[in-house]
């Protein structure tokens, strides 16, 4: 325990590493078009309405949201668990 306490010491008082140079897009003259879809609130609508629960969005976010708070476990994904 001792061990792990002083790695993320020496974690937190590590210097950033440098920069990194990012590669960048070529000029170019694409404008795309803009969009002519049905509004979001229609197409949620539509999915509420004829996908299953299982093919929603809502278990994607359920599980990223999981993910995303430390100390998350099982019972993010399932109550039962």
């Amino acid at each position: 325990m001792a061990a792990a306490a002083a790695a993320l010491r020496n974690m937190a008082t590590a210097p950033a590493p440098a920069p990194v140079d990012l590669p960048q897009l070529p000029p170019f003259e694409h404008t795309p078009a803009p969009y002519d879809g049905p509004p979001k609130e229609e197409v949620l609508a539509l999915r509420k309405r004829f996908l299953s629960p299982g093919a929603s969005a809502a278990p994607a976010a359920r599980w990223w949201g999981a993910v995303s708070r430390p100390g998350a476990g099982l019972e993010a994904f399932h109550p039962s668990l």
